[in-house]
């Protein structure tokens, strides 16, 4: 499982999310803070329950800086490309 086949979909108090090989997320909203959510697989059609709760506001570390590159790799660089399958 992992590539969704198709945009979550919405509704005003539902969420339905397709995944890789048929498996299915269905999910309500009981309120503005909490999901209760069935994922389905498609071996055995097996139906697994469980709930999501948000407890407070998303904490997401800012993405990493690049360090500067040197003073000696500025410029303008010049190339040509070797193909290995040409002879």
């Amino acid at each position: 499982m992992g590539i969704l086949h198709s945009a979550p979909r919405l509704c005003p108090a539902a969420l339905e999310i397709k995944a890789d090989e048929g498996c299915t997320f269905h999910g309500t909203l009981s309120d503005a803070t909490a999901m209760t959510v069935t994922f389905v697989t498609t071996q055995g059609r097996h139906a697994i329950p469980f709930s999501v709760m948000r407890t407070g506001d998303a904490r997401i570390a800012p993405a990493p800086r690049s360090a500067p590159i040197g003073k000696e790799l500025e410029g303008t660089w010049h190339g040509h490309q070797h193909d290995s399958q040409r002879r």
